[in-house]
């Protein structure tokens, strides 16, 4: 079988395609839903996503799918990650295999954050996650800027809006919720 070029490049298929010869491919459904979901949210096309600057949050294997979808829009994505060396390993990966035309890519530290601007926060994590450890919590600090011209996405899937989605929606940023991934 193969792998498709994002899935490929950030070394994580999540859906098995037989093709009519019969042929296996590998593919990566979580990045392009999030970058989709996070164009919706936005209220613009993917070309506008070239040139903005996105923080996502977490270094797993979600946060690596949707970093790598950011980046082949030509998004400038900084990583933030509790664990740094994770953060730095993942930027290290994905930087060491990137298109030409990918945005540019970064670690940044939490506490980091505050008092910087993004255009949107994308949550990788568990937190806020009803199933998670902390499912009361928000990934992002205090006192990060989240206004009307900042988006959030979620992707814990959740009935209800997360501590992330309310922090967000407080502040008057534009939001959009795993949920919208799957649909």
């Amino acid at each position: 079988g193969t792998l498709d070029p994002l899935s490929d490049w950030c070394g994580a298929a999540n859906t098995l395609v037989v093709d009519s010869s019969g042929a296996l491919r590998g593919c990566n459904t979580d990045a392009p839903a999030a970058v989709d979901c996070l164009l919706e949210a936005m209220e613009c096309q993917r070309d506008e996503l070239s040139g903005t600057r996105i923080a996502v949050l977490g270094a797993g294997g979600v946060a690596r799918a949707i970093t790598a979808g950011l980046l082949d829009t030509g998004a400038n994505v900084v990583v933030v990650n509790r664990t740094r060396a994770r953060a730095d390993a993942l930027v290290e990966e994905l930087s060491s295999r990137a298109p030409d035309h990918a945005g540019t890519l970064a670690v940044g530290d939490p506490s980091g954050l505050v008092g910087e601007h993004f255009d949107a926060f994308v949550n990788a994590t568990s937190l806020g996650s009803p199933a998670g450890e902390h499912p009361e919590d928000s990934p992002l600090p205090e006192g990060v800027v989240l206004d009307d011209t900042t988006t959030v996405l979620d992707s814990v899937y959740a009935p209800t809006p997360t501590p992330l989605l309310l922090q967000a929606l407080q502040g008057g940023a534009r939001v959009a919720s795993g949920g919208s991934m799957f649909l």
